[in-house]
């Protein structure tokens, strides 16, 4: 089966069973920390306050700052968060946010309106169920309508041919439902990769085409100098692939969790997609995008229970330190001399 048509229906069933748990078969970014997720309501707030900033005295109808995130797991993103955005702007300037959840799952939509309904966010939510990897299936009523659109960790998740360049020849790579390599498809119709050579030779390459259609979507409800922050896996030049032995890359670009399937982001792709859309873009490691956010240098930390992010602070906080030696870490890390490698990254979006 092609890769595209084996991650979207396998995630489909996922996704939308109502007995799926996912953060027991997998942990996101935010989920285990929160610190991006503060790192997004610190930036919303800034946009609020530069939109809005005489909200609270105005005699006409107050004006409206629409968020949508994309992807909404269980709720866990929006509630961090929905938490620190109101403890920065207060509550006047929040009751002039809507807050929209976008997913194709009914079920984790009910899930995260649960959660966010008893932590009392419920006045301010809305909700679109909608294929995010289908531009063409995007409500005509949700055009233009966003101020911010945020999406952790969904990206991985979306529909992506997978590529090999096979001596100058572009083949479909087919993978089975155990995430195996089965064999080479046929020749690739046209290339979506520009010059020769298109991938380094042999590796198994995703072109992301969900995520494509998907910065589609963000450019259609996006208003006029609206801004999208990304977040997810993957690698930003083809160099980082080939740091890594064939075989090895190749039996691990797959992975399943549960019956969940993901793959590498292809953001050397989506960085040019995303010039085609009319979009300005950065690229960026999340450890560096915290690092400017909150004013200090932070590092990429990989405990049991998922990823975190410790400023040197928190890195030499005695409780972290004994910790961080437990898994293994070396003085050096602790002591903030030494950075591990990271893949974890931020693609930030403007709209011109």
């Amino acid at each position: 089966m092609h890769f595209s048509k084996l991650i979207s229906r396998a995630n489909k069933k996922y996704y939308c069973d109502p007995k799926t748990r996912i953060y027991y078969d997998f942990k996101t970014t935010s989920g285990a920390c929160g610190k991006t997720a503060r790192a997004c309501a610190i930036i919303a707030a800034q946009l609020i306050k530069k939109k809005i900033p005489n909200q609270v005295n105005a005699n006409h109808p107050p004006a409206v700052f629409r968020i949508a995130e994309f992807g909404v797991g269980e709720g866990d993103f929006a509630a961090h968060f929905l938490k620190n955005l109101k403890n920065i702007v207060g509550s006047p300037l929040f009751a002039s946010i809507e807050y929209c959840l976008c997913d194709f799952s009914a079920p984790l939509l009910a899930k995260a309106k649960e959660k966010l309904s008893r932590l009392g966010f419920g006045h301010i939510l809305q909700f679109c169920r909608v294929n995010l990897a289908y531009s063409k299936k995007f409500p005509y009523s949700r055009i233009g309508k966003f101020d911010y659109v945020v999406s952790n960790e969904m990206y991985d998740d979306l529909p992506a041919q997978m590529l090999c360049n096979d001596a100058e020849v572009l083949k479909e790579v087919i993978i089975g439902p155990d995430c195996k390599f089965r064999k080479f498809g046929p020749k690739a119709q046209r290339t979506p990769f520009a010059g020769k050579p298109w991938l380094p030779d042999g590796y198994f390459v995703a072109y992301n085409n969900g995520c494509i259609e998907n910065l589609k979507i963000i450019s259609k409800c996006l208003k006029e100098n609206g801004r999208a922050d990304i977040f997810d896996y993957g690698f930003s030049a083809y160099s980082q692939i080939t740091s890594e032995p064939k075989d090895f890359w190749n039996f691990n670009v797959a992975r399943k969790f549960g019956t969940q399937i993901t793959t590498d982001v292809n953001f050397v792709v989506l960085s040019n997609a995303a010039k085609k859309h009319g979009f300005g873009s950065s690229l960026e490691l999340q450890s560096e995008f915290l690092s400017k956010v909150y004013g200090k240098r932070h590092w990429c930390v990989e405990l049991d229970d998922g990823l975190h992010y410790f400023s040197k602070k928190e890195l030499r906080n005695k409780q972290n330190r004994k910790m961080l030696e437990r898994q293994g870490y070396s003085h050096e890390f602790i002591t903030g001399k030494f950075c591990e490698g990271e893949d974890y990254w931020h693609f930030g979006l403007k709209k011109k």
